[in-house]
């Protein structure tokens, strides 16, 4: 069954489908859809949070940090920073979910980097404001939100007052509003926000002296859409397809059809295109464990695995910011084999003490 298009429409198909033993491709990026014989075909936030997990710990990160927004994406995020460090046997992450509100953001990027609003020490595990399960619902996929994300270009600076928060110096800012800890307790800082609630975030950044070299930055592909404007946090990363794999699949199609592609026909082509490979394999059914093949399939963004669990592990590319008005470069192209590495022994990673 290919199209369930929603969280929602998935939601309702489930049940029927499952009863029936068939096989789902939805095309919703809600990864909370995912079980074991449905898949979520979208680009999801979890999705984007492994690659760049994966790609930090090559670069020697080790300890993850996330400073999010309190709304669906960012929660999707944190939990998707939960399980890539399962994954790559990291220590489990600090996570702290703010409103955006400046005084919030600032708090809570005090609590992750061990200090108080009155500069005493804190523990480790920080937990924002609770979850807003009526905060605007996930995109249904990445290129889509891209384009909603490219309306919020203008509100993102491409200065910020006080310097660069790429400097990983600690010590009172510019604005003289904080200070940053001798040693933080994190070498990768996720965040999720994006429009003028990142603004807000990357001015707390810049006041703590929060980035390179001591801290990775990292963000969602929705920066894509306005990474030339975050000049104050050069040197962050996203996650994304490679614009360039989809250069063959947009000619062909505008050929035949007259007109561009929408970005939803590229999850519709990768879900049947699965499918026609198994059959042209001589498949004679569709069952999970050919679904599952280790070796995957190789989709209009890339290649991608389907997962045991529902999840769809994609080929995704790693972008750095780099400021001055230029847009991001990519530091690291798809990987050709996406089928997850198995994490390392129990007890390898001692995790720190506190909670997420």
């Amino acid at each position: 069954l290919i199209g369930p298009l929603t969280s929602g429409d998935t939601a309702e198909a489930t049940p029927a489908a499952q009863a029936g033993r068939v096989p789902v491709l939805a095309l919703t990026s809600d990864v909370a859809q995912a079980r074991p014989g449905v898949w979520v075909m979208g680009i999801t936030p979890e999705d984007q949070v492994q690659r760049l997990v994966e790609q930090a710990r090559q670069e020697g990160r080790k300890r993850f940090a996330a400073l999010l927004p309190d709304n669906p994406l960012g929660r999707a995020m944190g939990s998707g920073l939960q399980v890539a460090c399962r994954d790559q046997g990291l220590a489990e992450p600090v996570i702290s979910y703010h409103s955006t509100a400046p005084d919030s953001v600032t708090d809570a990027l005090k609590q992750l980097s061990g200090i108080s609003t009155n500069g005493a020490s804190l523990p480790a595990g920080v937990a924002g404001p609770g979850p807003d399960a009526q905060a605007q619902p996930l995109p249904t996929d990445l290129a889509a939100a891209l384009g909603q994300a490219g309306n919020e270009a203008a509100s993102a600076p491409a200065t910020m007052p006080g310097g660069n928060a790429s400097t990983g110096v600690a010590g009172l800012s510019a604005s003289g509003q904080g200070v940053a800890p001798a040693s933080l307790p994190f070498d990768a800082l996720l965040l999720g926000d994006t429009g003028l609630p990142l603004k807000t975030v990357m001015t707390a950044l810049n006041d703590m002296q929060v980035g390179l070299p001591a801290v990775r930055i990292m963000g969602p592909g929705l920066w894509a859409a306005f990474a030339s404007k975050l000049g104050p946090i050069r040197g962050a990363w996203y996650a994304a397809p490679n614009p360039a794999a989809r250069q063959g699949f947009v000619a062909r199609f505008s050929a035949q059809y007259q007109h561009a592609p929408k970005p939803l026909v590229d999850l519709t082509y990768d879900a049947a295109g699965a499918i026609r490979t198994l059959a042209n394999e001589g498949a004679k059914d569709f069952s999970p464990k050919l679904l599952t093949r280790p070796a995957g399939f190789q989709g209009v963004d890339g290649a991608f695995v389907l997962l045991p669990d529902g999840r769809v592990r994609r080929a995704l590319a790693v972008f750095e910011v780099i400021g001055s008005g230029a847009d991001a470069r990519m530091i690291a192209t798809a990987p050709t084999n996406v089928a997850p590495q198995a994490a390392p022994a129990a007890g390898a990673v001692k995790a720190p003490a506190g909670g997420a």
